[in-house]
């Protein structure tokens, strides 16, 4: 098989573990992949014997982990998702249309499985009842990326019969710099190298009598900012991180896009500074920024993804 023969169709599945069976239109366009097709808790099958050596052992709850990186863009269109809705909503967020816009939150429970289809060189592996968490990259001088690391229930790859392609709503990525893309952060327009987070399900799979299923069971959103260190009369960000005394939160929002049907917005209104470090770039003092994104005012969700 050839390394570069590989495709990827994601489906939302209507019932759990049920292959939803994705098709040519349900191809996303993928930057990375990389799939681990046997995964799983293995125990050794002891014996008493009179021979060294190994002992066989058994893949005791067998299943599949796959990480897949998109380029963080919307469909081109405003009002339709992008390619990967699929993915976002099998990793715990809603998703709301609308004629100018489509959104994203975590919500608490009744989460979503996909099915991924895993296609190389005439073969296909069927990756059922997945869930999972994504990462997102946003970082000066590259494009944005979100990384979806998926745990699904395992099936044998199979041979595949060729697929008719349809044609994708799905607009390319475009490069972060000062055209492209801006951030506010706690109130300041931060001169900023990078932004990085973690939606931070917790993903399990489980394998029990009569029960085998992949769970989200927590969530705990955090990442980070690397920003230009402002005057601190200008912006105070030890005030912000200070938590001695008590903790401060306050919006980032990261606008990123100027063609409508290509603008994306990852904002919370909640977001804690939770640690300052110094770094140098290009001779820039700068602040590395820990941040932990916080549930809202009235539970309102910690993040939001918003696509116009």
């Amino acid at each position: 098989m050839l390394t570069r023969k590989q495709m990827v169709l994601v489906k939302v599945e209507s019932t759990y573990g049920q292959d939803s069976t994705p098709d040519g239109s349900d191809r996303i366009y993928v930057a990375e992949m990389e799939v681990t097709p046997y995964e799983g808790d293995r125990q050794a099958l002891n014996r008493l014997r009179e021979q060294l050596g190994a002992q066989p052992e058994r893949n005791v709850a067998p299943y599949v982990t796959a990480n897949i990186t998109v380029g963080l863009a919307g469909s081109g269109t405003v009002g339709t998702p992008p390619a990967f809705d699929a993915l976002l909503r099998a990793c715990g967020m809603s998703v709301t249309e609308s004629t100018s816009d489509v959104l994203y939150q975590p919500v608490q429970g009744q989460w979503e499985s996909c099915t991924i289809y895993y296609r190389q060189d005439g073969q296909v592996q069927k990756i059922t009842g997945a869930m999972g968490t994504p990462d997102f990259d946003v970082t000066s001088g590259q494009d944005p990326t979100i990384q979806f690391q998926m745990t699904g229930l395992y099936n044998k790859p199979e041979v595949s019969s060729p697929v008719t392609i349809s044609e994708l709503t799905q607009a390319d990525e475009i490069p972060v710099n000062a055209e492209n893309t801006s951030i506010q952060v706690h109130g300041h327009a931060a001169c900023t190298e990078s932004l990085s987070l973690s939606l931070g399900n917790t993903v399990n799979h489980r394998n029990l009598i009569n029960c085998e299923k992949v769970r989200i069971t927590d969530r705990e959103s955090t990442g980070s900012l690397n920003i230009e260190a402002p005057a601190i009369t200008t912006k105070d960000y030890f005030t912000a991180v200070e938590s001695h005394s008590g903790h401060t939160t306050g919006p980032v929002t990261l606008t990123h896009g100027k063609t409508p049907g290509n603008i994306v917005e990852l904002a919370g209104t909640a977001v804690q500074l939770s640690n300052i470090t110094y770094q140098d770039s290009d001779g820039v003092v700068h602040y590395q920024l820990d941040t932990r994104w916080l549930p809202g005012a009235g539970g309102a969700p910690e993040l939001t993804l918003k696509f116009t």
